[in-house]
């Protein structure tokens, strides 16, 4: 079923249809260690742009080869890859949310204020990204993320580990950096950001103001 998959990947050009799909999951589902299986949904999900599901397959492909081969190298640039493109992207999977999530154990409170002399009514009814990321850390993927509609300002949002990104957890840190990017397209990234503002060093648990500014 694996080699089948893998086989209906290929054919349709390397595109990660249903069927392909459903036959690698049902191979996984009778071997955990299917190979062609977890290939075919490592490069599919990569394909599309899921980085973090990619990951996931690519280290149970690396665990199964030995340390130090050709396969394990491989399969760790293809991570490091994955990871760096996820960086590069921002905020993946971001909790589609226009409210601040219910408390799920230690978080931090973000009031987000314009600056003085931006009229607000140009900015109502854009979208707004709080991310949080370890403190000092120079990795742009982000440990938690919220998505706000803004409606007026300033406003509140309050990251919690319900935030958080697939794999991560915002309260096994001690301290973050936050950034606030305000969307004109409803897309993540500074690229798109109207508006931007950021907080260093905050600790769980406390509440920090991030001023936002136009961005150039």
């Amino acid at each position: 079923m694996g080699r089948a998959a893998q086989a209906e990947f290929i054919v349709n050009g390397q595109t990660l249809n249903a069927r392909a799909q459903q036959r690698a999951e049902r191979a996984l589902a009778s071997d955990p260690r299917q190979k062609s299986a977890l290939a075919t949904l490592a490069m599919g999900e990569f394909g599309q742009g899921n980085y973090m599901e990619a990951i996931g397959y690519m280290r149970v492909l690396r665990d199964l080869e030995i340390p130090g081969s050709e396969a394990h190298e491989l399969m760790k640039s293809a991570i490091a890859e994955s990871e760096s493109r996820m960086a590069q992207a921002g905020t993946q999977r971001v909790a589609p949310t226009d409210t601040p999530q219910a408390d799920a154990g230690a978080g931090v409170e973000i009031l987000v204020s314009l600056d003085e002399g931006v009229d607000a009514s140009a900015f109502s009814g854009l979208t707004a990204f709080v991310i949080a990321r370890p403190a000092g850390s120079q990795v742009r993927m982000p440990t938690a993320v919220s998505r706000y509609t803004v409606g007026e300002w300033p406003f509140s949002v309050t990251l919690t580990d319900a935030n958080s990104m697939a794999g991560q957890s915002l309260s096994a840190l001690n301290s973050v950096d936050i950034e606030v990017q305000v969307s004109k397209n409803g897309q993540p990234g500074l690229a798109n950001a109207v508006l931007s503002g950021s907080a260093s060093n905050v600790s769980l648990g406390d509440s920090v103001e991030a001023v936002v500014v136009r961005t150039p």
